[in-house]
């Protein structure tokens, strides 16, 4: 199984952000390449809801 942390780990480096248009365009990416599993934030995020939403939808 193929794991992406891109959206969490990514975006913890420093300077780096993503907006949530950033985001969708990585995650459809990630789905269309078949990539079963990505990891899209981390607890205490003010847009994790926003983000898990996206997620589902993109699933």
């Amino acid at each position: 199984m193929l794991l992406d942390t891109t959206l969490r780990e990514g975006e913890q480096s420093f300077g780096t952000y993503l907006s949530m248009t950033d985001r969708e365009r990585i995650l459809r990416g990630l789905a269309a390449v078949g990539v079963p599993e990505a990891e899209v934030g981390w607890a205490g995020r003010d847009d994790l809801a926003d983000m898990l939403a996206l997620s589902a939808r993109v699933a």
